[in-house]
C-alpha cells in the first residue's frame, strides 16, 4: 500500500518492510531500519536518501544507521586516524596528518615534507606502527568517521562530508523541489 507521511507519522501499528519512496522525481529504492514505533526519519548522503528509519528519537536514528553501513578496509585503519603510509619503492613510512606526532622529513624529492612517525618498515610493520601510534597517542577518529554500536569487521564507518539525516517532515519542508510524497510499506498485520 502507499501510505501519506501524514498518515505514517501518526500512526504507529505497522511496520515499515519495505524500502520503495516516492518522491516527485519517481520512485527511489532506499534501505529500511524500523524500530518498531517512533518517528521518522531519513538519512542520505550527497545523492540523495538512501535510508529511511523508524526510531524513538534522532540520536537513535542516527546510531542505528551507522550499524547499517559498512566499516571500512582494515588498511583504511590510518586514514581514519589522521595517518597515511607512504609508499616509496619497497620501503614504507608511516606520516601523520597531526602537527604534535612526527618529525617533518622530505621523504620524497625536496619538494615535498611529510610527518614522519616511522620509516623504513615493510606493510605489516607500518600497520602496526599505526596501531602503536593510535594507542600512544590517544588519537580519536577524524571528522567524517563514526564507530560503530555493534562493531562489525573494523568497526568504523566514513561517514563522508555530506551525511544527513533529518525527520520526514523537517527533510520535505527543507527540500520542498524534491518532497517524498509517500512510503510504500507491507503491513505486516
Amino acid at each position: 500500500m502507499f501510505t501519506t507521511h501524514e498518515s505514517v507519522a501518526n500512526d504507529q501499528s505497522w511496520w515499515l518492510t519495505a524500502g520503495i519512496i516516492k518522491t516527485n522525481l519517481g520512485p527511489r529504492n532506499v534501505r529500511v531500519e524500523d524500530d518498531g514505533w517512533g518517528n521518522l526519519y531519513v538519512a542520505g548522503h550527497a545523492f540523495g536518501p538512501t535510508h529511511l528509519l523508524r526510531h524513538r528519537s534522532l540520536d537513535a536514528a542516527w546510531e542505528a544507521w551507522v550499524d547499517l553501513l559498512p566499516t571500512i578496509e582494515t588498511d583504511d585503519l590510518p586514514e581514519a586516524f589522521g595517518l597515511y603510509i607512504m609508499h616509496h619503492g619497497s620501503q614504507h613510512y608511516l606520516c601523520s596528518d597531526h602537527e604534535h606526532i612526527g618529525i617533518l622529513t622530505h621523504v620524497v624529492g625536496p619538494r615535498v615534507a611529510h610527518r614522519v612517525v616511522s620509516s623504513h618498515l615493510s606493510h605489516e610493520e607500518a600497520m602496526d606502527a599505526c596501531y602503536e601510534c593510535v594507542r600512544e597517542h590517544e588519537l580519536g577518529l577524524c571528522e567524517g568517521y563514526e564507530l560503530q554500536s555493534n562493531a562489525t569487521g573494523t568497526g568504523i564507518v566514513d561517514m563522508g562530508p555530506y551525511a544527513w539525516m533529518n525527520s520526514l517532515a523537517d527533510y520535505n519542508l527543507m527540500y520542498p523541489e524534491r518532497p517524498i510524497v509517500s512510503v510504500f510499506s507491507v503491513d505486516a498485520g
